[in-house]
């Protein structure tokens, strides 16, 4: 059985993400944003590979002015870090947030491109549970067609 925790939302201690890692041995986190708040420990993350599942939440809309909530949100700041990342939701309903809207407020509200968008594809596909036949046969496919889908808008 794989696992995942939601860890590290904001209002927790970036202790949560340690935890979920360290005594659950989770597979991927979903949020993690507050590993940011431990430097060392963003970086152990980083350097371990595991993949941190961007959910949006709206409690952050709520609590930071419109014109910073982009600019302040810690998944602007986890791949500059070296965390590795995959846009997705964890309640489209609730959060109003699609995982399609998702993957567009990357790049038009975090200010993300296309090869960020690309390695964020390859970073989902390896935190997927799937068989390494097929992961390794959907990198090299799924690379192939972002590639070409690329090079139609450039």
């Amino acid at each position: 059985m794989k696992r995942t925790a939601h860890a590290g939302e904001f209002g927790c201690p970036w202790t949560n993400v340690r935890t979920a890692i360290e005594v659950l041995k989770v597979d991927r986190v979903d949020h993690g944003y507050t590993v940011l708040d431990n430097p060392d420990y963003a970086r152990r993350c980083a350097e371990s590979g595991i993949v941190s599942r961007w959910c949006d939440q709206l409690v952050l809309l709520r609590t930071l002015p419109p014109s910073r909530w982009a600019l302040d949100h810690p998944i602007r700041h986890m791949p500059a870090r070296g965390i590795r990342v995959h846009p997705n939701t964890d309640d489209p309903t609730f959060h109003h947030v699609t995982p399609t809207l998702a993957w567009q407020m990357m790049m038009r509200d975090f200010g993300f491109g296309l090869d960020d968008l690309r390695a964020f594809m390859l970073n989902g596909l390896d935190a997927a549970w799937i068989d390494e036949d097929t992961r390794r046969s959907w990198r090299r496919e799924w690379g192939a067609e972002f590639d070409a889908l690329r090079r139609t808008v450039q």
